[in-house]
Parts: C-alpha cells; sequence; structure tokens
C-alpha cells in the first residue's frame, strides 16, 4: 500500500469513529403508546404489544402495558415500516378484545425522535387517539342462574370462562339471584363456577364438581350471540378440622403464612387454605372419601404423610358428623442435601432455584443459589431427586444471561441426621438466539395463531416430538412467532397447538444457531381444511339422534395434533375441523344429564376409531354410539360387622379376567359410584349385558374387598347387588431379593375373585400380604432401582391356605425407564412436556393455574399396584404439580390436559392381551382402586393411548388380568409350595431362533446376539409414494425394526451380532420394476438415506429376499433397471416422488439406460451370486 493510500484509509478511519455516534442516534427512535378500556379512558394494564416489521424480515419485540395503560419500544430504525399488533391480557375480567391495528403501518423517518402508536411526533402520553389504543367490548354474552341442589341461588360467587386456544380468562360474579352475565368474545371458551372464599372458606358450603362446559361463539358480529348456561352446584356440609403444630407439640411461626392444607378427591368437592394466626383449620367438603395433605413453607419443616377419611352422616339425622384430623405435626427436617450450580465454564450461577422432592411419595424443598452458586437444602430421611429450575429467558424476553438445564434430576438417597455434599447440577449457557415464524402453504404468517408451544430438541436426540429431555427448551408461541434461548448447537425445532387451532404441526425445522447471534426458523404448518362431523345415535348408526345431553368429541394426531367438539344439545351434532392423516376418535358423555325424555346414557370405547382424512377439504363422517341406560344396579356396601359402609368406591364393568385377550370394545363398559352415608349407591346402566360388580375403599380400613358379582340387568328392571367387606383370613409372607441382596420392594396382589392387596417390604426385604382363602391371588414384586431402571420378578399364582403363607420373591427381570424430569413455566402459557421414551403432556394455558408460575414433575416408576381388572402393561407415570406457592395442585384443573403414553404390541402378545383389552387411567388412593379415564383413545398405528384428564396423580395404560392355575400354600409352618407362572420373552437373552413376524417378515437370529431378555418391534410405514434411491424405487411398505427389551420395551441400539432379514413379495407390488433386480435396502436415519444391503439373495419359489444385516432401522424391498454386474452399495440420498406420471417417465428412462450400460469403477466390488444361500433355511420355514 502506498504512502497516498495509507493516509486515505487512515483519514476515512477516524471519520467513521468521529461519526459512529451520529449513526447509533439514527436507531435511536421510540414508539409510545396506552392501553386502554372500551370507554376510551380507563388504563388497561398487562396487555400484550408486539412491534414487528411489516415483512418479518427481523425479530418482533414484546412488550406487556403498565399499570397505567403506558408502553413504549425504542432503538428502533428509520426507513423501516412497522406494525403493532395487540393482545389483551390473560386476566381480563371484562372480556375485551384486542383491536385489528394490521392497517396501520408506522414508518419513522426522524432519528432520535419519540412517535405515537399512529406514527405521527409527540412528546408525551396524552389521551388523544394518536397514543391510545382502546381495547373492545366483546358483543356475545353468557348467562345463567348458579344455584345448590335445593334450588336456593348463590351470590357473590364467581363464574369463569378460559379460551380454549388462546389468551383469555373472564370472569362475573353472581348477583343476589344467583344471576351472572359472561361478555364473551369469538372462539370456544370453557366455563365453570368457582367459590369466592374471600379469606373465608369455612363459610363456604358448596363444591361443583363437573368439568367445565364447553361454549363455543363462531364470531364476534354486532349484536352478537347470547347463549344460557345454568350450574346446579353440591352442597359442602361436611366440617374437616385440625390443628397443625411444629414437630414437638408447639405453636407454629406465623402458620398463616406458612402453611396450607388441601383436602381433595378425585372425584370432586374438594376444599383448601392457609391455616389461621394459631394454626387451626376448618374447610366444609360433600359426603365422601378424601385425602388430606399439608404443606409446608417453612425450610426446616416438611409435610407429614396424606390422611385418607371419609365423612358421612352415620346417625341419619341430616347433618353431616364431619372429621376432626387433630393435631397434625409438621416432620421435622434434619438432614441436609447441598452442591453446587455451575455453568459450562465452572463457574459458579447465583439466584438459581434448586428443586428437591422424593422419588416415592410426598415431600419437596427448595433452595436458592449464593453468589457461587452454592446451595443447601434440608430434607427429611429419603431418597430425593434434585434439579434445578429453568430460566424465564427460553422465550427471549430476559436481559440477563439464559442458562439450560439439560442435565438429567440428581438421586440422592439419605438417611437421619445426615449429609450429601458435592451434588452439583452443571447448566448450559443459552448464548444463542432462534427467532421463529408459522407459516401457511405460501410462507404467509399465521398471526391468528394467538396460542401454542414452540419446543427443540437436539438433532441426534431420538426422543419423538416435544421438547429437548430435562430442560423443556421451549417458548410460547404468541401471534404466530416465538423467540427461543438456547446453547450454540444444531436444534431440530417444532411446534405443537391447542385443539381448534385451524392448523397441524408436520415436520420440525432443522436450525444451527451460532453464539451471540439470532438464526431464523420458518415452520410451514398444514391448514385443517377436512372436516370429521356426525351425531350423537343411539345404539347404532341407524339409531335415534340423541339430543339435550352434555357430550364432548375429541380426536388426536400423533402426540401434538388435537382437535375437538362439543355436540349440540338442540339437534345432536357435531362437527371439527381437522388436518390431512390419520385421526383416533374418542368421546366423553356426562352421564348425569338426561335428554327429554328423562334417558341418561353411559358411554363406551369406540370399537374402530380411526378415521383417514385425504389431501384436500374431506368430510368424514363418524356418528358417536351410545347406549340407553334402561336398567339399574343398585345395593348396600356394608363393613365386616354388617354396617352400611360410607364413602366406598362402586365400580361396574363388563370385562373379567376370563375374557382377557379375547375381549370386543363393542360391548366395553365401565362406570362407578361412591356409596352414601348409609353404604347405598344406584348406578344406571344399558340392559341385556352381563356386569361384574365390586367395590374398594381406601387402605386405613385394611378390609379385604369382596367377591365380585356378576349380574345381567333387563330393560326397565332394577338388580340389587349387595357386597360386603371381610377381615383377612391368611397372610402370605416371604422376602424380595435381587442376585441374593434383599430390596425393599413394593408387592402387589391380585385375586381372581376381585381381591386386591399390596404393601411396601421393609429395609430386610420382608413383607406380609393380608389375602383371602378360597381364590386364586396373582402375587408380583416391583423394585425402582434408580431413577432409571427397574427390576420385577415373574408374576406367580397362590392359593392361599387359613393362616399363614410363605413365599418368596426374586426380582430377576430388569429393565430401564425414561428419566424424571421438572419444569416451571407461567401458567398462562400453553407447555408441552415429553419423555425419552415419547410420553407426552400437553397442558393447556391456564389448564392449571390463571396467574403466576406452575412446575410440573413427572418421575416414571414401576412400583404400581396390579388389580384383576387394572394390570399396568409395563410402567407408570407420577406427575404432580405445584402452584406459584408452592402448594400441590389438587383442586380438579381449569381444563383437561392431554397424557400420550405409549405401548408395545410385543409386550401386549407376551401377556397374552390384544390392542382390545388396553385401557388407561390413574390410581386413585381415596378408594385404593385404578380408574379408568372417561376420554381414551388408542392409535392403533403408532401404538399410543391417548387420555384427557382433570388432575395430577399416577397414570399407566393397563389391562384385565387374566386368570391361571396354582397349587396351594402350605401353612406357616412349611416353606413354600406355590407354583409360578412367569412370562417369558419371545427371545431369551443369549437365544437365537426363528422368527416370524406376521406374514411378511422372518428373521433368524444367531445364539449370544442379544444380551437382554427381548422381542423384536416393528413399526409399518405404508408404501404412498416411491421412494426412488439411484436406479432403484421402493417396492414393499418400510418396516421399522428393532429388537427391543422385554422389561422395559427399550431399544437395542447395538446388537451383538448381525441376522438373516427376509421380507416375502408378491409379483402385483412389481408392476414394471423386474423381479430379478430386486434387493433388501437399509436406512439408518429415518428414510433421509438408504444403501442397498450386498447380501441380499432372492428366493423366487418363496417369494422372498433376504440378507445378512445388523437389525436396528428402517428397511423395505426396492428393484430397478440397473446392471445385474453393478449394484451401488454405497449410502444414498432418497427422493421420494409423488407424480404418477413423472413415475412413469423415469422408469422408462432407466429401462431404456439399462439396455447399453455404463459400468464406471467400483471400489466395492459386487458380491459374487450364491443363488440359494438362504433358500434352503426359507424353504424350511414355509
Amino acid at each position: 500500500m502506498n504512502k497516498k493510500d495509507w493516509s486515505y484509509n487512515f483519514f476515512s478511519f477516524f471519520v467513521f469513529l468521529f461519526l459512529l455516534p451520529s449513526f447509533i442516534q439514527s436507531s435511536a427512535t421510540t414508539i409510545q403508546g396506552k392501553t386502554v378500556k372500551a370507554n376510551g379512558v380507563t388504563a388497561l394494564s398487562g396487555a400484550e404489544i408486539m412491534l414487528r416489521t411489516s415483512n418479518w424480515s427481523s425479530s418482533s419485540l414484546w412488550t406487556t402495558s403498565a399499570s397505567d395503560g403506558t408502553f413504549s419500544f425504542t432503538n428502533l430504525s428509520t426507513g423501516t415500516a412497522y406494525l403493532l399488533e395487540m393482545r389483551a391480557p390473560w386476566e381480563n375480567p371484562d372480556g375485551l378484545i384486542a383491536p385489528d391495528l394490521s392497517g396501520v403501518s408506522i414508518t419513522f423517518t426522524d432519528s432520535g425522535q419519540t412517535y405515537y402508536r399512529d406514527g405521527t411526533v409527540g412528546t408525551n402520553f396524552d389521551s388523544s387517539s394518536r397514543a391510545v389504543i382502546a381495547f373492545v367490548t366483546p358483543n356475545n354474552t353468557i348467562t345463567g342462574t348458579l344455584t345448590k341442589s335445593n334450588g336456593s341461588p348463590i351470590s357473590g360467587a364467581y363464574v369463569e370462562a378460559y379460551k380454549e386456544m388462546g389468551m383469555g380468562w373472564v370472569q362475573a360474579t353472581t348477583n343476589a339471584s344467583g344471576v351472572y352475565t359472561l361478555r364473551i368474545g369469538a372462539g370456544a371458551w370453557m366455563v365453570m363456577p368457582r367459590a369466592n372464599y374471600g379469606g373465608s372458606p369455612q363459610d363456604v358450603d358448596w363444591t361443583y364438581t363437573k368439568m367445565p362446559t364447553r361454549v363455543k361463539f363462531d364470531n364476534n358480529d354486532s349484536p352478537g350471540e347470547s347463549k344460557t348456561l345454568n350450574f346446579t352446584v353440591q352442597n359442602a356440609n361436611c366440617s374437616v378440622t385440625g390443628n397443625v403444630v411444629a414437630p414437638d407439640g408447639s405453636a407454629l411461626t406465623d402458620p398463616q403464612s406458612n402453611v396450607n392444607v388441601s383436602v381433595w378427591s378425585y372425584q370432586g368437592g374438594g376444599n383448601s387454605s392457609n391455616v389461621n394466626a394459631s394454626g387451626a383449620f376448618t374447610l366444609k367438603v360433600p359426603e365422601g372419601s378424601y385425602n388430606l395433605g399439608i404443606s409446608s413453607w417453612q425450610s426446616n419443616y416438611g409435610s407429614p404423610a396424606e390422611i385418607k377419611f371419609t365423612v358421612k352422616d352415620a346417625d341419619s339425622d341430616g347433618t353431616c358428623d364431619g372429621y376432626a384430623a387433630g393435631t397434625i405435626r409438621l416432620v421435622a427436617k434434619n438432614s441436609t442435601i447441598s452442591g453446587r450450580v455451575i455453568d459450562s465454564n465452572g463457574a459458579g450461577v447465583a439466584n438459581k432455584n434448586v428443586n428437591t422432592w422424593k422419588q416415592n411419595g410426598g415431600g419437596w424443598g427448595y433452595a436458592t443459589t449464593d453468589s457461587d452458586g452454592y446451595y443447601s437444602i434440608l430434607v427429611s430421611a429419603g431418597t430425593w431427586m434434585i434439579s434445578v429450575s429453568q430460566d424465564p429467558g427460553m422465550s427471549g424476553g430476559y436481559s440477563g444471561t439464559t442458562y439450560i438445564n439439560d442435565q438429567a434430576p440428581l438421586l440422592v438417597t439419605i438417611g437421619e441426621n445426615a449429609t450429601s455434599s458435592g451434588n452439583n447440577v452443571t447448566l448450559q449457557i443459552a448464548n444463542a438466539t432462534i427467532d421463529g415464524r408459522l407459516v401457511d402453504s405460501v410462507g404467509t404468517t399465521l398471526t391468528s395463531l394467538e396460542m401454542g408451544y414452540a419446543f427443540v430438541e437436539t438433532s441426534g436426540s431420538s426422543g419423538g416430538p416435544g421438547p429437548m429431555m430435562y430442560s423443556s427448551m421451549g417458548a410460547p408461541v404468541r401471534s404466530g412467532v416465538f423467540t427461543l434461548k438456547v446453547p450454540a448447537g444444531t436444534f431440530n425445532v417444532g411446534v405443537s397447538l391447542p385443539p381448534g387451532a385451524g392448523y397441524c404441526t408436520g415436520t420440525s425445522s432443522s436450525v444451527t444457531a451460532t453464539a451471540d447471534a439470532t438464526a431464523s426458523a420458518t415452520i410451514t404448518m398444514t391448514q385443517a381444511t377436512g372436516t370429521i362431523s356426525g351425531f350423537l345415535k343411539k345404539d347404532s348408526d341407524s339409531g335415534a339422534t340423541i339430543t339435550g345431553v352434555r357430550a364432548e368429541v375429541f380426536a388426536n394426531s400423533g402426540t401434538t395434533n388435537f382437535a375437538m367438539a362439543t355436540v349440540n344439545t338442540t339437534d345432536g351434532s357435531y362437527s371439527m375441523q381437522v388436518c390431512p392423516g390419520d385421526w383416533y376418535i374418542g368421546y366423553w358423555i356426562d352421564p348425569s344429564v338426561t335428554d327429554g325424555e328423562n334417558n341418561s346414557y353411559l358411554m363406551q370405547s369406540p370399537s374402530n376409531n380411526k378415521i383417514s382424512i385425504a389431501t384436500g377439504a374431506l368430510t368424514q363422517t363418524k356418528n358417536i354410539i351410545v347406549k340407553k341406560n334402561d336398567a339399574t344396579i343398585t345395593g348396600t356396601i356394608k363393613d365386616p360387622d354388617g354396617n352400611g359402609l360410607a364413602g366406598a368406591w362402586v365400580s361396574i364393568d363388563t370385562r373379567s379376567n376370563d375374557t382377557a385377550g379375547s375381549f370386543s370394545r363393542d360391548n366395553m363398559f365401565h362406570n362407578g359410584t361412591m356409596t352414601d352415608s348409609t353404604g347405598a349407591y344406584t348406578i344406571k346402566v344399558p340392559s341385556g349385558t352381563t356386569y361384574y360388580v365390586e367395590t374398594f375403599v381406601p387402605p386405613s380400613y385394611s378390609y379385604i374387598n369382596p367377591r365380585r358379582v356378576s349380574v345381567t340387568p333387563t330393560s326397565g328392571s332394577t338388580s340389587t347387588v349387595n357386597l360386603q367387606f371381610t377381615t383377612a383370613n391368611a397372610t402370605i409372607t416371604g422376602t424380595v431379593t435381587q442376585g441374593g441382596t434383599v430390596k425393599p420392594a413394593f408387592v402387589s396382589a391380585w385375586s381372581e375373585a376381585g381381591g386386591y392387596s399390596g404393601t411396601t417390604a421393609n429395609s430386610g426385604g420382608v413383607y406380609t400380604l393380608s389375602v383371602s382363602t378360597g381364590t386364586n391371588w396373582h402375587i408380583k414384586a416391583m423394585y425402582d432401582a434408580s431413577k432409571t431402571s427397574f427390576a420385577k420378578s415373574a408374576e406367580t399364582i397362590v392359593s392361599p391356605s387359613s393362616g399363614s403363607n410363605s413365599l418368596n420373591l426374586s426380582l430377576a427381570n430388569t429393565g430401564t425407564m425414561p428419566d424424571s424430569t421438572t419444569v416451571t413455566y407461567l401458567a398462562t402459557n400453553q407447555k408441552t412436556i415429553t419423555l425419552s421414551d415419547g410420553t407426552t403432556i400437553n397442558i393447556p394455558a391456564g389448564a392449571l393455574a390463571s396467574s403466576g408460575n406452575v412446575t410440573v414433575t413427572v418421575t416414571a416408576k414401576a412400583q404400581l399396584p396390579n388389580q384383576s381388572l387394572a394390570t399396568p402393561i409395563n410402567i407408570g407415570y407420577d406427575i404432580s404439580a405445584l402452584d406459584s406457592n408452592g402448594s400441590e395442585i389438587t383442586s380438579n384443573f381449569n381444563s383437561n390436559v392431554t397424557i400420550v403414553m405409549p405401548y408395545s404390541e410385543a409386550t401386549l402378545t407376551t401377556l397374552g392381551i390384544t390392542e382390545n383389552d388396553l385401557l388407561a387411567g390413574y390410581w386413585d388412593t381415596t378408594t385404593n382402586a385404578w380408574k379408568t379415564a372417561d376420554n381414551i383413545s388408542i392409535d392403533k398405528d403408532n401404538n399410543t393411548i391417548t387420555i384427557t384428564i382433570n388432575h395430577f396423580t399416577d397414570f399407566a395404560p393397563f389391562s384385565a388380568g387374566k386368570n391361571g392355575s396354582a397349587t396351594s400354600s402350605s401353612s406357616s409352618s412349611s416353606s413354600s409350595s406355590s407354583s409360578s407362572q412367569a412370562r417369558t420373552a419371545p427371545l431369551l437373552a443369549g437365544s437365537g431362533g426363528v422368527f416370524k413376524i406376521g406374514d411378511e417378515l422372518i428373521t433368524i437370529v444367531e445364539p449370544n446376539t442379544l444380551t437382554w431378555d427381548s422381542y423384536l418391534d416393528k413399526v409399518v410405514y405404508a408404501k404412498k409414494h416411491p421412494y426412488h434411491i439411484g436406479s432403484f424405487w421402493q417396492v414393499s411398505n418400510v418396516y421399522d425394526l428393532w429388537f427391543k427389551s422385554f422389561f422395559n420395551n427399550a431399544k437395542i441400539v447395538n446388537p451383538s451380532k448381525p441376522s438373516i432379514l427376509a421380507i416375502k413379495y408378491s409379483l402385483s407390488q412389481l408392476g414394471k420394476l423386474p423381479e430379478k433386480s430386486l434387493k433388501i435396502a437399509y436406512s439408518g436415519d429415518s428414510g433421509k438415506t438408504w444403501k442397498i444391503l450386498p447380501t441380499s439373495v432372492i428366493d423366487k419359489k418363496n417369494k422372498t429376499v433376504a440378507a445378512l444385516t445388523t437389525i436396528k432401522g428402517y428397511y423395505m424391498l426396492v428393484s430397478g433397471f440397473g446392471s445385474g454386474s453393478f449394484i451401488p452399495y454405497k449410502t444414498q440420498k432418497a427422493d421420494v416422488v409423488k407424480d404418477k406420471v413423472k413415475q412413469e417417465i423415469i422408469i422408462t428412462q432407466e429401462k431404456k439406460q439399462a439396455l447399453n450400460p455404463v459400468i464406471p469403477p467400483q471400489n466395492i466390488p459386487a458380491p459374487a451370486a450364491k443363488k440359494n444361500i438362504f433358500q434352503k433355511i426359507l424353504d424350511a420355514i414355509f
């Protein structure tokens, strides 16, 4: 460089430095405004405001209006067109609707200026139209009355509505006549009453136990639509009293601020409140069975064990006797768990919330890290999980350093007066940003999508849809856009939407995010152009249409797409918009509501619930078939002394242990009710079906369940079934061991007469079960060995003798479970949580709470009760939620959450059952019984079972157990003579064999290929648009094949040896493709790339192609017109050819080229043909 050039550049540099402040100032433009209510004056706080460029050329900016309604954005660019978009606050009692400002484009021309929201220059917030944005009063109304069962009105109570798929929470207060009016905008709303405790919960003498009612308005056009919705509540006249004190019996310090008492039942009707200044409480509930739990927010005191009780009118004087819990002592936390929270650079991270919870049973603790990242938590003795709460900055609205917790919860076991240190957690620094948009097929941003959840998973994850494990890296979708903070790396970005959004999620978008930079993600959504509609029909498709009853229809497609519709009570119709694809339908009908002829109806699981929607606008009709309750089953449940037993759960079911494995869902009914204060019950049922009646009580009674009784009621008749509990006349005692070491396992037993008994072995592995004679008992031990592994014994069938019987159990079968996770998020956002086994929990916005943060914890567990009609097929899931105060959320949710759980067909086959036997539900601790969820749908193609539920507890897929035979156990003087009926895996560890899978696949497994008891799992992807790989074309379906653990369904990713895989074909599959060119193709990345297996050999006699391969991925048959002496055995990308005309053209061209092939040099020579390498084996098989 010459001197002149150097001088010029030096001068230019100083000119740049001199002008730099002016460049910075040119981007310092500010816009300001003020949100007000419909009157144009009253400030509206909490409104959400988005400022974006008109062409989405840069990141969107978000803010919330202050208490005086004001808001501002600063550091904006000149010469750029901006748009403002508004959203009403979540807590919006007046139902105000955000105005549409999309027609107002704002371009700033003067740097350093402040602009009003309309684009004019201004300097202060005044009340002119230039600054003010007035929200709109809705035109629609919901009105009705709130009354008690005796017709008396309830005044001063709340009636609330939550918007099903967007921002919205509206509230009204009933007047002296019990009348309320809600002003509502367009959309579907979930409406229900709520008590106004006003600091005096003891004065509230009613409860509402039903699900919210769904009300939908198609638009908000003037003059609006009005709908009537009346609520009748249940009297709560039973008082629950008690006093909470310190562990030593002394009075607590400020208990009113630190102790909460909750009384709940999964049937509803609970209550909760903080104790008063002296630690006392009084809560009112209806008659029934309940749990009483205490939450303590004092760091040195923990929660005592839950109390289970029943309240009733024992002397029939019209007044409930209530329940006096007496003095309840909190539990001393005298042990310490400590550690440090550091970032990925090893530096301590301050002010992080560290949570701990017990692996089994209640118990919570928390602490905040100090300036160096250290924490210390007081706990009681037991096994605890430890995790760090997620940062609020995941959604991009946090200015400080954002950290991601991608570490599984720690597991710590601690004794009394002990210390466990060094429990460190490493957080990843989220130093990259992903800005995302949801767009339609032409790329238009879908700003109409008010609510959703965007998530990321690492590109190497195999966990399926949902957020990255442990970290729950995700953020809310607002007006079709989202912002994610993530560590630098490559991620798959996906989205889940609430029902009724009008769009469905497709494939995730791969995004590479770099440190200190912003990457863009555009996710194309599929529009819901299809419709599923039908009517509520009596008995059959040609039956009468049912009107006047409350029913809801829901459907799912995969784990993140859902649809829902309310049945029109006037004409019995329903209709819901869905996207192209396969949908699996379920429904719920309120059994307490009658139609115009005073008939009630009982729901049953649909036998054929799959509905396929082709591409384009297609309507499929699916009527919902229900049975009229034209018969009655009634009776009295008594205790062993012959007294009526209040609060017992009476279950009716058409399943039995004799029909397990051969059951038809066409005849599946299940229902239940609680006995009243006299022990009496009444259930309405459809006639002409055999029902099995059984009953359960809380474990505190220590009774043995009576034998179930079958009854077949006729139309119009009343059948009486009285049942009486007994005391145990036999015990089964033994020791649980694993490899010679004693284990404190959970031992569960069910009898073929309907009995249940369960206990946990002590630290020496010794257990004792109370049982009855005269029936077979099925006994199994289950042990959660760690947070990710379990062990089970084989099921043993025993026919006990009177007195003491002996049975030792060995935990011989082991397996793995998905790691637990804990997530803290804002309750008014939608949330999706996914475990590594694919279990997914979808939580709508506002479902768990109307404000504040909530913390949800999901823990897999194998220690589950087994009952005669509800035997978990594998593992279950303990799900719990805490509110912003740290109290467990035990009341029914504001709206249902959806839980999707996987299952394996191979597991069902091993258990001797089919998918028709499958149900799912929850463990009810108040009745000591599994309850079947009301809303169930089974996706038999993807092997998932979906339920919707309004509370959290233990959940699992289950089926009826199968009867068996046993030899009688000896008395206490003998060891054991019971026989075990263990179910064995198809592939025992170290063994080999030949296995046919359906009519299409054969595998030949060499000994010592698998070190675990296993089975071969198959998922079939039907051939629709063929893969095209080089000159080869897809011939067969695609088979996703994996060896899986027999005990926990985990994939075996590295079998020790290859196996022979044979796939059958037919000539009709080939079309114009030559049979002689058939090969097996393999993909290890879910079909993105494929490799032609060089060991492929055709057996034309048996119409089979076989190859040697290590089974772990996608397989299919292919054929083509390539040269027989040259095959490209390398891994190649595959194209999917959807146009049939294009297919014909390409095939014709390849056929011509095959006549004069050009053979390029080969690095990997084709194997020499071995015509009959597998034919002798296949001849023997066929």
